[in-house]
C-alpha cells in the first residue's frame, strides 16, 4: 500500500462514515454472545460485519478489499457488539471502559496494514463512548480464513458499572 492510500483512511473523516449495523444478528453456532463475569466484566464473542439489511461485508485484505471498506466493516462489528452489550446491560451507558479488543482481519500473507483496519473499530468506540471509556488495549491479527468469509471479526472485553 502506498503512502497516498494510507492517508485516505480513518484519519480522513470525509471518506469514512460509520455505517448502520443490523442491531442483533442471531448467534451462528452454539455460543453465548455476551458472558458477564466477576465484578462488572463482560466478554463479547466475536462479531462479524453485518449491515442493517442483514448482509455481510466479505472479502480479503490484499485481494481486492479496500482499506476504507475494511474500516467500515470493523465499525459494523463494533455496532453489533454495542447492540449485544445494550441487550445484556440494558444500556451502553453502563460501560465503564473498554478493556481489550481483538480484531481479526481476513488477509493475504503480505497485507501488513492490520492496525489501520482496526482503527475503524477504535474510531467508532471512541465516537460512541468517548476517549476515556472507548479506548481499549488492542490487538490486530491477520488470519487466512474467517466464518462466512467475514472481512473482519472483533471480540471485546469491557468493564461495566454493576447496579446495586
Amino acid at each position: 500500500m502506498n503512502s497516498q492510500s494510507k492517508q485516505r483512511s480513518i484519519n480522513d473523516q470525509s471518506d469514512f462514515k460509520a455505517p448502520e449495523a443490523i442491531k442483533t444478528p442471531a448467534p451462528e453456532g452454539l455460543y453465548t454472545p455476551v458472558v458477564s463475569f466477576g465484578q462488572g466484566l463482560a466478554y463479547c464473542s466475536g462479531a462479524g460485519p453485518y449491515r442493517a439489511d442483514g448482509s455481510l461485508v466479505t472479502g480479503r485484505m490484499g485481494a481486492g478489499a479496500s482499506l476504507i471498506e475494511a474500516q467500515e466493516a470493523a465499525a459494523l462489528c463494533v455496532e453489533v457488539l454495542l447492540a449485544r452489550l445494550e441487550a445484556e446491560l440494558g444500556s451502553i451507558d453502563r460501560i465503564r471502559r473498554c478493556v481489550k479488543m481483538t480484531v481479526f482481519v481476513q488477509a493475504t500473507e503480505d497485507f501488513k496494514e492490520l492496525t489501520q483496519v482496526a482503527d475503524g473499530a477504535s474510531a467508532l468506540l471512541r465516537e460512541r463512548l468517548g476517549a476515556e471509556r472507548g479506548t481499549p488495549a488492542r490487538s490486530s491479527i491477520g488470519v487466512a480464513s474467517l466464518s462466512d468469509d467475514y472481512l473482519c471479526e472483533i471480540e471485546l472485553l469491557i468493564e461495566y458499572n454493576v447496579e446495586s
